[in-house]
């Protein structure tokens, strides 16, 4: 451990009760959403369903109709079955072909996903960090997307600078490259007050949104959902020069190696 190094202030019993309570009162949100989406969905089914099934009765009475007129009046069975028989039987192949594929997605059916508002690590912050609500008049400030993943917000008890990321790249590999693009991106998204977020609400190396980042992380390293947190981690730790907090952030159940 380095000499600039100082111990993690643990949070006070009082501030793990408030993340408990929080922890709980998200999970209860989160089964709430899935219960109303759910019904919805459901709703939005029924109406699928019978939409369906209105467009294959008609399809199906209007071949009917055809075959009845062409058996029990001549005329018709003249002008649909012998000199109109090619187109006929074009229409009448169609029509079967349309009610086959109508049945094929009706029974084949599947609701959009929920929208993204809660990720697997959704209530994960980084080691002795305080979970908190964000309140509602920062959450006002952010846009739509930003704000369904930004509800709550983990706190680094101790001082420490915004992520002061290199501005050249071009040394790094693809992989690294993409991480600190992302953690940029990120950072500038909170940090944009025509954006997102204007004023000190944005992604510091004490103030991060894990159920945002884990919902980015997912996103951009889908085989590694993780990466850009613990490339947070080591930009936030006291090997980044920029950063005048020299405590070391672990991030335990996110990035434990």
């Amino acid at each position: 451990m380095s000499g600039l190094e100082e111990p993690e202030v643990e949070p006070t019993a009082e501030e793990k009760k408030e993340a408990q309570l929080l922890k709980e009162e998200a999970e209860k949100q989160k089964l709430k959403d899935e219960e109303e989406y759910k019904k919805k969905t459901n709703v939005e089914r029924t109406k699928y369903f019978k939409g369906t099934i209105v467009v294959v009765v008609i399809y199906g009475v209007i071949i009917l109709g055809i075959s009845i007129a062409g058996m029990l009046s001549p005329t018709m069975k003249e002008l649909l079955f012998v000199s109109g028989f090619p187109f006929t039987v074009t229409f009448i192949s169609g029509v079967i072909l349309i009610i086959i594929v109508l049945l094929v997605q009706l029974f084949t059916y599947k609701p959009a996903p929920m929208p993204e508002k809660y990720s697997g690590d959704n209530m994960s912050c980084p080691d002795y960090w305080v979970l908190k609500k964000t309140p509602k008049e920062e959450l006002a400030k952010m846009n739509s997307k930003v704000r369904k993943l930004s509800k709550y917000y983990c706190q680094n008890p101790e001082e420490s600078v915004d992520i002061d990321l290199p501005g050249t790249i071009q040394n790094a590999n693809a992989d690294s490259g993409r991480k600190l693009i992302a953690l940029k991106n990120v950072s500038n998204r909170y940090n944009d007050q025509a954006l997102s977020i204007s004023g000190d609400y944005h992604m510091k190396c004490n103030r991060l949104y894990p159920d945002y980042m884990a919902a980015v992380d997912k996103r951009t390293f889908p085989l590694n959902p993780t990466s850009m947190r613990c490339e947070y981690v080591q930009q936030c730790g006291p090997s980044n020069t920029a950063n005048v907090n020299p405590t070391q952030i672990a991030w335990t159940n996110v990035c434990n190696k």
